[in-house]
């Protein structure tokens, strides 16, 4: 499977991804903190911060270092806010011009804490190099990388160094233990055309100073992908067998999906359109509830999977609707906190009923219908 490529920022991203972005706000002393500048400062009204955490970033002056893998400007750039309307508020670039490559940051997304292990903080800050206009970033920063900055002696201001894969989505990042821990989203496919690859969770990956650059020392090194829209397969994929009355009706494989589906022993089997990231334990490794459509002689059966992200692929953790012909799920299905709610019409009865699903922290209660894991599935 060719590893996947970050979406590019001009390139508009399915509805459900700006969901998952949840900024991380925890005690300066090691995490996250932010601070708003006033946008009617003028650059020479900006008074120098004497702490990096009182720095105005929209009116900031920062030396930016020469390694990055976009096409970054160098050297020393006064960030200027990008408009003052409440779509871009929070949004500030440098060179200013409405033209060119520029480095533009988010001053709501900023992570402080001390990274290079002198006991002062640094600031970890959401960025993105691109040409793109204004009007562009009216929908949010989509894409982009990580830059840490040091405050000198002196009071002003250095990129350390560019940290994390280059035009990613990065819905949360925190320092904790003079680590930056990111939460990472990719949305295409690389390999010469680009493929929009929405069914792709988000992961962590811990990075560590090391004198000279952000390494890489936890986490995933290549996401994991369910499908791909337009080309490719995606990764691995457990799929449960689903019973009725003990015999199976969809049976249970691990395959790749394409866009057309797969195929497993006389079943046709397809990723629908009902699907949604969790994080049910926490941990930044998104799951992935998602309905799941089997179509054998007699019908087609919508199966509502909850999938995890495994070492080289996605595993089972439930099925908390194994569909064997029993159920319809007319009206989609929705999670708030750890509580799955789904509507589900008995085809034996007729009748519509909302099922109430709690997560236990290993699989839901009161799910529906009856499935088993094949052999080699934990």
């Amino acid at each position: 499977m060719p590893e996947l490529e970050p979406p590019f920022a001009r390139r508009p991203w399915p509805g459900w991804l700006p969901a998952i972005a949840v900024i991380v706000s925890l005690a300066v002393v090691l995490v996250v903190g932010v601070f708003v500048v006033d946008d009617g400062d003028e650059p020479g009204d900006v008074p120098t911060a004497s702490v990096i955490g009182e720095v105005r970033w929209q009116q900031a002056v920062i030396d930016l270092p020469t390694h990055s893998d976009m096409p970054c400007p160098t050297g020393r750039q006064h960030m200027q806010p990008v408009g003052s309307d409440e779509a871009l508020a929070n949004f500030a670039w440098a060179p200013a011009e409405d033209r060119g490559q520029r480095l533009i940051l988010n001053s709501r997304d900023i992570a402080y804490g001390d990274l290079t292990g002198d006991g002062k903080p640094e600031a970890v800050l959401n960025i993105l190099c691109s040409d793109l206009p204004a009007t562009a970033l009216r929908n949010g920063l989509r894409g982009g990388q990580l830059l840490v900055v040091t405050m000198r002696a002196d009071h002003s201001l250095a990129g350390l160094r560019y940290a994390g894969q280059p035009y990613a989505e990065y819905p949360s990042f925190k320092v904790e233990n003079q680590k930056l821990m990111a939460q990472v989203q990719y949305g295409w496919i690389g390999s010469g055309a680009r493929a929009n690859a929405v069914y792709a969770p988000a992961h962590s990956r811990t990075y560590q100073w090391n004198g000279t650059e952000f390494t890489q020392v936890a986490g995933r090194t290549s996401p994991l992908l369910l499908m791909s829209l337009e080309q490719s397969v995606g990764s691995p994929v457990e799929l449960a067998t689903i019973l009725r009355d003990g015999a199976p009706v969809c049976p249970g494989r691990t395959a790749r999906f394409d866009v057309h589906g797969l195929q497993i022993d006389g079943a046709m089997y397809r990723v629908t359109s009902q699907i949604r990231p969790t994080d049910f334990d926490h941990d930044g490794n998104q799951e992935l509830l998602a309905q799941v459509q089997c179509t054998d002689t007699t019908g087609s059966f919508d199966s509502l999977y909850l999938f995890g992200q495994g070492a080289d692929k996605f595993v089972v953790l439930d099925v908390p609707i194994a569909n064997a012909g029993q159920y319809v799920i007319p009206g989609g299905w929705k999670v708030e906190g750890d509580t799955l709610t789904v509507e589900v019409m008995h085809r034996s009865t007729g009748e519509t009923h909302t099922h109430t699903l709690p997560w236990n922290g290993t699989r839901f209660d009161d799910a529906l219908g009856t499935y088993r894991k094949e052999q080699g599935q934990r």
